[in-house]
């Protein structure tokens, strides 16, 4: 997914979806992506997400995950009381700032978020596929997937890669 594609699922969702919650308009915003969110109220999902070991959700910087909503990638800002999803950085398609949804940038004063803890979606990461995942190593990747790369998925067939620090991919089909 690109930045245009994300900001467009966000604009989409804020127009058709009459939430009041932050929590809620996230949670659709990251169904109609196909991203996971904890469930339960704000405080279980901030003390879950920041295990950094919640299906592909990792603690980065506020930069980091601006920089990561620019490329496409969930990311959002989080307290024990709210969340915030970070829309991307696009002059041609800006998103309308809510209370839930905001890009940080010049107008955004930092006492607007100096409680947020910030993560990105790790399982986005890859070259707009939002199968893909960025690995180090074959180990690393190994580590977390295991050694046995054929997963069975609703009964369907999706295409995975991995991107390798050097640069090369190895590919994959879930079965």
């Amino acid at each position: 997914m690109n930045k245009k594609q994300y900001n467009n699922v966000i604009e989409n969702t804020l127009k058709h979806e009459h939430i009041d919650d932050s929590l809620s308009i996230a949670r659709t915003i990251f169904h109609n992506m196909g991203v996971a969110l904890p469930q339960g109220d704000i405080r279980t999902v901030y003390e879950t997400v920041k295990t950094d070991n919640y299906m592909g959700w990792k603690s980065c910087t506020m930069q980091e995950a601006q920089a990561a909503a620019n490329k496409g990638v969930a990311s959002i800002g989080i307290s024990e009381d709210r969340i915030v999803v970070l829309s991307a950085t696009d002059e041609e398609q800006p998103v309308t700032k809510t209370v839930s949804v905001i890009t940080l940038d010049e107008n955004v004063s930092e006492d607007s978020i100096s409680d947020l803890t910030f993560y990105q979606y790790a399982n986005m990461r890859s070259g707009g596929n939002q199968y893909g995942a960025t690995w180090s190593s074959l180990d690393a990747a190994m580590n977390y997937y295991g050694t046995d790369f054929t997963y069975t998925y609703c009964g369907g067939y999706y295409n995975y890669y991995y991107t390798f620090s050097d640069g090369s991919r190895m590919y994959f089909r879930v079965e």
